[in-house]
């Protein structure tokens, strides 16, 4: 997935269900940059970076 479909994708989920947080899952993000963007979905009950629950729903950017 691409810079602009995440964007699109991100608009349409924000145009659905209002204004909602927006987090990132990256995986091998110790590099300093990430190579593809794999997903973009509505998560909910979420365990932030802290290990603390995240209830409520959020937009999920997950990349590899």
């Amino acid at each position: 997935m691409n810079s602009s479909e995440a964007i699109a994708k991100i608009q349409e989920l924000q145009d659905i269900y209002g204004d909602i947080e927006v987090l990132v899952n990256a995986q091998g993000s110790d590099n300093g940059f990430f190579k593809i963007i794999t997903s973009v979905e509505i998560q909910e009950g979420l365990c932030g970076e802290d290990g603390e629950f995240i209830d409520e729903r959020v937009i999920l950017i997950s990349c590899e």
